[in-house]
Parts: C-alpha cells; sequence; structure tokens
C-alpha cells in the first residue's frame, strides 16, 4: 500500500498540468500550476507562443503574472485566443502589403479604417474582450483588402499632373 501511495505521489508530483476540454463553441482548458512553470511555459505549452501570457491573465482576471501560485487552476481560453491571434496577424500582414501596393494614396480612408480596427482590436484583445477584437479584426481585414485592391488596381494607371500657375510655387 505505501508503495501505491509513493507511486501515486510521484506520478502527481510529475505532472506539469492537469487538463480539460468543454464544448466545441468555448473550447477551453483547465490547469493546475505546478511550481515548476511559469505564466510563459503555459503560454507556451497551450497557446504555441509564450508571448501570449497576458491573455492566460485576462481569462482569469489576474492583472500581473505573480499573482499565479502553484495550485492554482486556470481557465484558457484556447480557441478564441489563437483565433484572435492568427487574426490579427492575418490583418497586420495585409496593411503591410496594401501600404506597400500604395493604399496610402490610392486607398487612404480603407488603410486608415484598417490601421483603427487594427488598434480598436488589440485594445479589446488586451481588455480580454476576445469576440469583440475578432469581430473588429475580422472588419479589418475586410477594409485592408479593400485597400490592397484599390491600390493594386490603380498604381499603374497613367495619370496626367495638371499645373495651375501658382506663380512659381509647385
Amino acid at each position: 500500500m505505501k508503495i501505491l501511495l509513493c507511486i501515486i505521489s510521484i506520478f502527481f508530483n510529475f505532472q506539469i498540468f492537469s487538463f480539460q476540454a468543454y464544448g466545441k463553441s468555448h473550447e477551453f482548458v483547465i490547469i493546475t500550476v505546478t511550481e515548476k512553470y511559469n505564466i510563459r511555459d503555459i503560454a507556451k505549452k497551450y497557446l504555441k507562443n509564450p508571448d501570449l501570457w497576458p491573455d492566460i491573465l485576462h481569462a482569469n482576471n489576474l492583472k500581473l503574472a505573480h499573482e499565479i501560485k502553484p495550485g492554482m487552476e486556470l481557465k484558457i481560453p484556447v480557441k478564441i485566443i489563437l483565433k484572435v491571434h492568427n487574426t490579427l496577424n492575418k490583418l497586420q500582414q495585409l496593411i503591410h502589403k496594401a501600404t506597400g501596393s500604395g493604399a496610402k494614396v490610392f486607398a487612404q480612408e480603407d488603410i486608415a479604417r484598417a490601421i483603427l480596427n487594427q488598434n480598436n482590436a488589440l485594445e479589446n484583445r488586451k481588455k480580454g474582450q476576445w469576440q469583440t477584437a475578432l469581430k473588429i479584426a475580422e472588419t479589418g481585414k475586410l477594409s485592408a483588402l479593400t485597400a490592397l485592391k484599390k491600390s493594386l488596381e490603380n498604381r499603374d494607371v497613367p495619370a496626367e499632373a495638371v499645373l495651375e500657375n501658382q506663380k512659381g510655387k509647385v
């Protein structure tokens, strides 16, 4: 009996996290923190990116990483955090591509709207409002795609410059 208890004790001491997944629409994991792993380790393991640790704090109504203690259970909404992260990355890429294609000249309003959406989505993400962040980022992607399309359509179109007499000023 003592041997069995020792084996069970060793098993639990080496266990990194406990894991449970819930429903498809609210997929998240519940982990039990051990003293060997910090918040960045947890983010790397479950979100595949150690820099996403602030999202774990927000999901658990924590302000600072040092509030996380061994034995504490954390709920991580993995699916939505990853979806927001990936959508924001795609939005950033589209903004970069559209800007490089001349969106600041050919689609000023569209690219400005995409950048504003990106900033608003990031603010909502920082507050842990992932559904709102996702909707705003998706809207930003549409604006960036529109800006990119307009830029590509217009950047090689011949244009005429018309100068009027400005008394030596151009």
